[in-house]
């Protein structure tokens, strides 16, 4: 596959995805909405931040270095070595294996060695990866945490348990995940997230109208609903596409189910060990990164600095906050990833690369950096006056007063950090070689250390907003190392793709404009003045934003024929 047709493929897989994100935030958005009138403020607290860390810590260990490694680079490759490496996020068993040259390698997470030998050894090797998480961490959560008040919150370890088991059954479609991203099959991934988000908010709003009393056992079937209609529908898939003619057709590297488990080759290593190293750099990176993407969450959990309720609060303002970034930069994040993981050569310097792919990898970069930086900062200026107003729709006076307006309002300017930062990561993280990545390393371990001393410090000073302010120091670090990295990439090159983050001065002086009329709208509009001058603020909001993208039409020339050609045209083709 060329690198034009990656490019296409990517910018599909992007925008398919961005739509499928907003059918979840908006499914999400009314459930939270819903459910607020059912459930307590702890209970929400303690499933949507306790024991929704639980399972994604387990899956996040168990899962995302493989899914980094094994992503990288060609699909042309040996995938019976890249299934067994998978199957090691959960369980692998084998027996007489030939490892030729590997002197006491260290997989990822557990210290299980392999020990060097020129003749062919009889080895027996279990590597219950996600199992293993599963159990330590469930201990840790049942017997090390704070226990909630049974009365306000009854069947903690039923829940706990739960959301552990279904970390476990979603690792186990783990090799159908990636076989299925790697060759861009687009539509089975929107399909089965969508099949199971549905169902499973389906389940809880039903088991939350009819069975309140229940409480933890509501979330924690459609939890497990969740993850198991997620794993049946690509299972489902392989079974039917495995050997028809269009697998054959493609020349699909996998003809038979059973070529989807754990195999051995006959006078071959188990698993590619480049591969495998590579692994084990991204999962110490990966463990950085889930502490510093999850830190507020792990500082409200073991250093308790908020109760049950507030926790309850927090996520959703967070939620809400996070609607347009997780849906938009997200899928951008993950499907350009695989763009450049597929048009560069890691480790390889830019002037002995296709200088075709270099100047097409530097010319998506700069487009994206622009398109993100746009969006975050629309955000950020027109989130802080109608923070409130949002809030009071969305939860009434229970949230829109307090913390929760300046919460959502620290929030946006966090979201043109994370904005920024996807994309510079998804492009670092894309061409850095294995040894940048381990030096990244101990720059991750920093921040993650410093980072969880600014929470609990500001957090201690300024409440819950603290860990907002805390996120965009780190955020902040975390750019700039980027941006220093993507400049020297570049640097003997006569690309810029840095030239994204540039606005031209009347499109920062409109988005001024925009910020001060609207502050001044909410001042005077919002939102005690009944519900006439609340729509009056709205639409002073939505004519500053129709002369925001105005201005962005007849200035941003380059980046809107980038939207177009890239993620319009195929909508645009079926029309016609």
């Amino acid at each position: 596959m060329g690198s034009q047709d990656v490019l296409s493929e990517t910018t599909r897989l992007a925008s398919s995805s961005a739509l499928l994100q907003i059918l979840f935030r908006v499914i999400t958005f009314g459930l939270n909405a819903f459910t607020l009138r059912y459930v307590s403020k702890e209970m929400i607290g303690l499933v949507n931040v306790r024991l929704t860390l639980l399972y994604s810590t387990i899956v996040f260990l168990a899962r995302e270095a493989f899914r980094r490694a094994c992503l990288s680079g060609s699909t042309k490759r040996n995938w019976t070595k890249t299934i067994n490496l998978l199957w090691l996020t959960l369980k692998t068993k084998t027996q007489g294996i030939r490892l030729n040259g590997i002197n006491g390698y260290l997989i990822p997470s557990l210290k299980v060695f392999f020990r060097s030998t020129d003749e062919k050894c009889c080895t027996r090797v279990e590597v219950p990866l996600g199992l293993c998480w599963s159990l330590f961490l469930g201990w840790i959560w049942l017997q090390l945490l704070e226990v909630p008040d049974p009365n306000s919150v009854p069947y903690y370890k039923i829940g706990v348990v739960a959301f552990g088991l279904s970390a476990v059954v979603e690792l186990l479609g783990e090799p159908f995940w990636v076989l299925a991203q790697a060759h861009l099959f687009i539509r089975l991934k929107v399909i089965a997230e969508s099949l199971s988000i549905i169902s499973k908010c389906i389940l809880t709003v039903i088991l939350v109208v009819l069975y309140p009393q229940w409480g933890l056992y509501i979330f924690s079937l459609a939890q497990l609903l969740y993850t198991s209609i997620l794993v049946l529908c690509y299972v489902m898939y392989f079974m039917k596409f495995l050997g028809s003619p269009e697998a054959k057709k493609k020349s699909f590297p996998v003809s038979r189910m059973t070529d989807l488990l754990p195999n051995l080759i006959e006078d071959q290593t188990v698993v590619d060990w480049k591969e495998a190293r590579l692994t084990w750099s991204f999962f110490k990176q990966s463990f950085l990164k889930q502490m510093l993407t999850e830190g507020e969450r792990y500082v409200m959990t073991f250093l308790n600095v908020l109760n049950f309720g507030d926790q309850g609060v927090y996520d959703i303002v967070n939620n809400l906050g996070s609607l347009v970034a997780r849906f938009i930069f997200l899928p951008i994040e993950e499907s350009f990833y695989i763009f450049f993981a597929k048009v560069l050569e890691r480790g390889t310097d830019v002037k002995l690369q296709k200088q075709d792919d270099i100047a097409m990898a530097a010319a998506v970069l700069e487009s994206l950096l622009k398109l993100v930086l746009l969006v975050g900062l629309s955000i950020t200026v027109f989130g802080y006056a109608y923070s409130q107003l949002a809030l009071d729709i969305y939860g009434g006076s229970m949230l829109s007063s307090g913390s929760g307006p300046s919460l959502l309002r620290c929030y946006s300017l966090y979201v043109l950090l994370l904005a920024v930062n996807g994309v510079t990561e998804c492009f670092t993280f894309a061409s850095m070689c294995k040894e940048e990545v381990d030096r990244f390393n101990f720059v991750m371990l920093a921040l993650s250390f410093t980072f969880l001393c600014v929470s609990y410090f500001l957090t201690q000073w300024q409440g819950s907003v603290g860990f907002i302010l805390a996120n965009c120091f780190n955020m902040s670090i975390r750019i700039a190392h980027s941006i220093h990295y993507i400049y020297h990439y570049f640097k003997e090159s006569s690309y810029r793709p840095l030239k994204g983050l540039l606005l031209s001065p009347a499109l920062i002086f409109v988005y001024i404009i925009s910020g001060v009329v609207t502050v001044f709208s909410e001042i005077f509009l919002c939102c005690d003045k009944g519900w006439l001058a609340r729509l009056i603020h709205i639409i002073v909001g939505a004519l500053c934003f129709a002369a925001t993208l105005i201005t962005v039409f007849f200035t941003e020339t380059k980046l809107i024929n980038f939207v177009r050609t890239q993620f319009l045209s195929r909508y645009t083709k079926k029309e016609t």
